[in-house]
């Protein structure tokens, strides 16, 4: 498959708007229920698991198979419900996710810092800070917008509006 396939269909998917009572899917079981229920199989439940929307779930399903799952996908970060990956860089992921309890579609971007020294550790999330502040006091058409930014664990990350197409 090609790329700009699976970026179309992830486009489709996200730009759809979920519904609280949509059907969803474990992505690690394959169990059935309703979009941002935990999954309830204990193993899932063990490791943090919740239903995606269907077609995110069939999507990473799909990637699965050639590149392997992803550590993100149907976990929740602070209130949101990671549903796809958008991109990565050198420290991070920026992830497409549904924030709850309203299932607003959210690109967060996700700073992976563990295998970094404290030193540089703390420095990135200073300059993740600064970063956030600045988005905060930016208003403007052309300029996504500041969700939440937070520290989920350890990790800080920034909830932006996810503009689809962009």
């Amino acid at each position: 498959m090609s790329t700009s396939g699976t970026k179309r269909r992830r486009t489709l998917a996200a730009s759809r708007r979920v519904l609280r009572d949509d059907p969803g899917q474990c992505v690690s079981c394959g169990a059935s229920g309703i979009v941002g229920d935990a999954c309830a199989e204990f193993v899932c439940a063990q490791h943090g698991y919740h239903l995606v929307p269907i077609e995110c779930a069939r999507v990473e399903t799909t990637r699965s198979l050639h590149v392997g799952r992803s550590a993100y996908i149907g976990r929740v970060v602070s209130d949101c419900l990671v549903v796809d990956e958008i991109g990565y860089g050198t420290f991070g992921a920026v992830l497409l996710a549904l924030q709850r309890p309203l299932l607003m579609p959210v690109a967060v971007k996700l700073l992976q810092l563990e295998q970094l020294d404290p030193e540089l550790r703390d420095e990135l999330t200073e300059l993740a800070i600064h970063e956030a502040g600045n988005l905060a006091r930016l208003n403007h058409p052309n300029i996504v917008g500041l969700k939440k930014f937070g520290i989920y664990r350890g990790v800080p990350y920034i909830a932006m509006e996810f503009v689809g197409n962009g």
